[in-house]
């Protein structure tokens, strides 16, 4: 499972479909978590919930979606151990036991930045 963070005060971004797509792309397991849930208030939350629930909902069609949205902050601690129960469920697995990293891939790591996972 692939975590996908989004500022709560921001909402979805360019960079956050971008990365969901290399996440398709390698048939891994979205899920995203929206941080900084404390900054905005409960309607503001709500929205920002609601709109990436059904961004979310139309991605699960093309791809494995988890279905649950965390909404998180590290300030308060809001959310942060039901996150953490929901993360302990998830085998952990280190690497996939190839050395080479294909052109796709690579071209999707240059693409963000390099922020992906190896």
């Amino acid at each position: 499972r692939v975590i996908c963070l989004i500022d709560a005060r921001k909402g979805l971004q360019d960079i956050d479909t971008d990365f969901w797509r290399v996440v398709r792309s390698h048939k891994r397991t979205l899920q995203v978590v929206l941080t900084k849930a404390d900054v905005l208030g409960p309607h503001e939350l709500h929205d920002s919930v609601l709109r990436i629930m059904m961004q979310m909902q139309e991605w699960s069609t093309e791809a494995d979606v988890h279905p649950y949205l965390h909404a998180v902050s590290a300030q308060t601690g809001h959310g942060m151990d039901e996150l953490r129960a929901n993360l302990s469920t998830v085998p952990f697995v280190v690497g996939n036991g190839e050395d080479d990293e294909d052109e796709e891939e690579a071209q999707g790591r240059r693409s963000l930045g390099g922020r992906l996972p190896p």
